[in-house]
């Protein structure tokens, strides 16, 4: 059995990453989680999109901080701006008894009109999947990203 503070701290170090968005593209990069305090993260990650309709490729980037809160025990995701954690982005919520096989976590975060579902899963040590459903007057898509450590 898993505990929520041994999931955040295999979070650390460097992945590779194949996003897929749907009905737009997919993105292949790399990310990283760096230590940046006792309970903190710096998640960045840089990749190349390909998009599906002409094959145009763009540089993309994205960053993160991920802490982790012994008090309340839960991890907790933040925008990032200028190497500092801006406002919350959204926090995990696993569900208990999935500590025990392959941990899930959801998520929700809204922004103005649309909503972003998010569920986390945990498959192990080297691999996790994050698939984020976003919903809103103008979007209903689909982004779903596999990471696997880089050896």
């Amino acid at each position: 059995m898993k505990t929520i503070q041994q999931i955040f701290q295999t979070l650390a170090g460097t992945w590779t990453l194949h996003r897929t968005i749907s009905g737009a593209g997919h993105v292949d990069g790399i990310a990283c989680f760096k230590a940046v305090a006792m309970n903190g993260l710096h998640y960045q990650e840089a990749g190349v999109f390909t998009a599906l309709a002409k094959g145009n490729k763009y540089q993309i980037e994205r960053e993160y901080f991920y802490g982790y809160d012994t008090a309340n025990n839960k991890i907790s995701v933040h925008f990032a701006q200028a190497e500092q954690a801006t406002d919350l982005l959204h926090d995990l919520h696993f569900i208990p008894a999935s500590l025990e096989t392959i941990p899930l976590a959801t998520a929700l975060h809204h922004c103005r009109y649309d909503k972003y579902e998010a569920q986390y899963s945990f498959f192990n040590d080297d691999q996790f999947k994050l698939i984020y459903s976003v919903k809103g007057p103008a979007k209903n898509y689909t982004v779903e990203t596999l990471f696997n450590r880089k050896l």
